[in-house]
């Protein structure tokens, strides 16, 4: 009898010591998610009361030194190029925040089609000549105009809008950013870059370029940012069934690669745009 007993007990114990373990793991899981979940909000309440709130209190202060009669030419240039840089980084800023938040509360939502890759391209080009202008950068588009993916399309105008963006944002005057595509290195995906000749990023900071709420660096012009933009490339690029890295080397520029699936001209089943 005790034989049978003692078996039975220690696999009871046992049991109970796993089940005690599991509901352990998951409470520790649960305070780990929780301690990130407060520490994003409040990163996000630091960049609306702090970045965001900045650069749209210093636009009125810009206009009134515009209106003076006794400001200069020069002055009134200055200050105009700044209301313009403070509006765009807060455009940069909202359409950052509003993306991260609908994926917090929503989750990602993904409508994947087959469309061109390289009109995608040109036209988001289209939205960053201003800034590109001022900094007198060339962007050249080098994608084949036969790369078709099959991905999200307004995922992908995001992932482009903002890797051409800080590719501006972190390029010396007079600088050149190449975007490309390739579609042999993969089989199944196509490989887009964005590279510039910038400043680069230091070697022990490339791991944690897309981590959440990372601290950003202002640009060659000083202009301001945040991680919010990089970190939803990455979380957008995973979502469609890709992944995303750089390679960069201080003071000579970096790479952003990322890759999408390319469309099956076999297998034809989603709604071209």
């Amino acid at each position: 009898m005790n034989t049978i007993t003692l078996p039975m007990l220690c696999l009871i114990l046992i049991i109970l010591l796993g089940k005690f373990w599991y509901r352990n793991m998951q409470l520790r899981k649960r305070i780990y998610e929780l301690k990130r979940s407060n520490s994003a909000k409040d990163r996000l309440f630091s960049i609306i009361g702090h970045d965001l709130r900045g650069m749209i209190n210093n636009i009125p202060a810009a206009i009134d030194v515009f209106r003076d009669e006794t400001s200069t030419i020069e002055e009134k240039e200055f200050m105009l190029n700044s209301i313009e840089g403070n509006a765009l980084a807060s455009a940069e800023t909202l359409d950052g925040l509003l993306n991260w938040g609908k994926s917090q509360l929503k989750g990602l939502f993904t409508r994947q089609l087959c469309f061109n890759a390289v009109n995608t391209i040109s036209n988001e080009l289209k939205l960053v000549e201003i800034p590109a202008q001022q900094k007198n950068i060339t962007a050249i588009n080098w994608v084949p105009k036969e790369v078709q993916i099959l991905a999200d399309i307004d995922h992908f105008r995001f992932i482009i809008r903002n890797l051409i963006s800080n590719a501006i944002k972190f390029s010396k005057i007079g600088g050149t950013i190449e975007i490309n595509a390739d579609e042999n290195t993969q089989p199944g995906f196509v490989l887009f870059s964005v590279k510039d000749n910038g400043i680069g990023i230091e070697k022990e900071k490339e791991s944690q370029i897309f981590e959440p709420f990372n601290n950003s660096i202002a640009g060659t012009a000083n202009e301001t940012g945040n991680s919010i933009g990089l970190m939803l490339c990455k979380e957008y690029v995973i979502e469609n069934g890709g992944r995303i890295w750089v390679e960069s080397k201080k003071s000579e520029g970096s790479t952003f690669h990322f890759t999408m699936k390319s469309f099956d001209h076999d297998n034809p089943a989603k709604i071209s745009v």
